[in-house]
């Protein structure tokens, strides 16, 4: 009789025994189903871009768009500022300038040709002039993945005896290059062209 209530307890603890396993084999189950899910929802959000033309480079999907958008706003925006912040002073000219131009295409280096033929400088250093840059707004438009570029903007010119205010509307398309200290953004201003420069204002001191 001892040894029917024995064999009675070892068959309930192995069926609880087993029930448990199950349990737990079916919990881990669900949470493999839920985790694997949960990587597929991921990759989705994922996709590949080609980095000039030769390696993959990983990005979200979701965020791409507000990224990239915050990127060439930022880098519009720098060149705009080392291009056009400028003061009276020949090695901050030649600093600032430089830095510009390692974020566009040769269309900046024709704009400072243009600059250097019509003595720009030279008249900015002589008349004791300082430029100053003033953003607006920056419009985007995508096609194919070229992003194109306008931009709205105000230029001020100030001399001792008189401040000019103009208005700077230009236009552009971005293309993706490699990151570089001088290039942080990875972007390259090309085909810029200003498209209105025209006067709007002028204050006499």
């Amino acid at each position: 009789m001892k040894e029917l209530k024995n064999l009675d307890y070892s068959i309930k603890t192995f069926r609880i025994f087993g029930i448990a396993v199950i349990l737990i084999c079916f919990v881990f189950s669900i949470s493999v189903y839920f985790y694997s899910m949960s990587l597929v929802e991921k990759s989705k959000d994922k996709v590949y871009l080609l980095n000039n033309g030769n390696a993959l480079e990983l990005v979200r999907s979701r965020n791409l768009l507000d990224n990239v958008k915050a990127e060439i706003k930022s880098h519009v925006t720098m060149f705009h500022e080392f291009f056009f912040n400028l003061d009276p002073d020949p090695q901050d000219i030649k600093k600032r300038v430089t830095k510009a131009l390692n974020l566009i295409d040769d269309t900046g280096r024709q704009l400072e040709s243009s600059r250097n033929e019509s003595m720009y400088y030279h008249k900015m250093i002589e008349g004791a002039i300082s430029s100053r840059f003033y953003l607006d707004s920056i419009s985007l438009q995508q096609n194919n993945n070229i992003y194109y570029c306008k931009i709205f903007a105000k230029q001020k010119l100030e001399r001792s005896s008189k401040i000019v205010f103009k208005n700077l509307i230009a236009e552009c398309r971005i293309r993706q290059t490699s990151r570089t200290d001088d290039n942080p953004h990875g972007l390259l201003i090309e085909n810029y062209l200003i498209k209105n420069n025209e006067t709007i204002n002028e204050i006499n001191k």
